[in-house]
Parts: structure tokens; C-alpha cells; sequence
């Protein structure tokens, strides 16, 4: 059974929010989480954390396998968010965070997904 927002990592948020700005395998996902990457600067996971939240996406049906390329071992499978996902991502994105404890994280991560998508930031800052 699907997870309720509440209960999805915000690891699984970030790379949701991540292959909404188009489709990309993991190891490319884990580069930019990872720790001093362009989005590690603010959320940063680790590669099996990343790749475990690719899993749970996918067995939700918010992601699905968009195509494979060859990588440095074996194929790499390229995600793409689901209509579902979108929809649960823009729910997500437009909803403040519950307690102020989640500002430094969440609300950051969230003004900084927003931003990458060039949509705007006052709404949920306003909220």
C-alpha cells in the first residue's frame, strides 16, 4: 500500500522533486544529493539512501522506468515521475511545513525545488 505524505521521507521528496525537472538515473540523482552538490548543499542523502528512495517511488507508482543508458557498469534506468507523482509533488511543494523543527530542512528543500523549477516561491512562504 502507498505511503501518505506524512509518512514519505523527505529523501523521497528531494529525488521526487529531482526527476520532475526531467527524467535521470540514480547515480546521476545520488551526485547531485550527495554531500557539497548542487543540491547536497542544502538536503544532502547518501547513494543507497537514493537509491532506496528511487525503490519505494517506483513500487508506489510516482516514478517509473523511462528508458536505460549505458553507464561505467550495468545499464543505469532512467526515472520519470507518473501523472500520480506529479500530482503528489505539487501537493507537497505548496503545503508549509508542520513545525517550525522542519524550517532548516524541509522548507529549505522545498524553496530550493521550487527555484530549480523556475516556479514561484511567495505561495508557500505566504502560507
Amino acid at each position: 500500500m502507498p505511503k501518505e505524505p506524512a509518512e514519505r521521507s523527505l529523501t523521497e521528496w528531494v529525488v521526487l522533486g529531482l526527476l520532475a525537472e526531467g527524467p535521470n538515473h540514480g547515480f546521476a540523482l545520488a551526485r547531485l544529493l550527495r554531500r557539497g552538490g548542487e543540491v547536497g548543499r542544502v538536503w544532502a542523502a547518501s547513494r543507497p539512501l537514493t537509491y532506496r528512495a528511487i525503490e519505494q517511488l517506483a513500487a508506489d507508482g510516482l516514478i517509473e522506468p523511462a528508458r536505460t543508458e549505458p553507464g561505467d557498469g550495468p545499464p543505469r534506468t532512467v526515472h520519470r515521475p507518473t501523472a500520480r507523482g506529479r500530482r503528489a509533488l505539487r501537493r507537497w511543494l505548496a503545503t508549509p511545513v508542520a513545525h517550525f523543527r522542519d524550517v532548516r530542512a524541509e522548507l529549505l528543500v522545498k524553496l530550493l525545488l521550487l527555484e530549480r523549477s523556475a516556479r514561484p516561491t511567495h505561495p508557500l512562504l505566504a502560507a
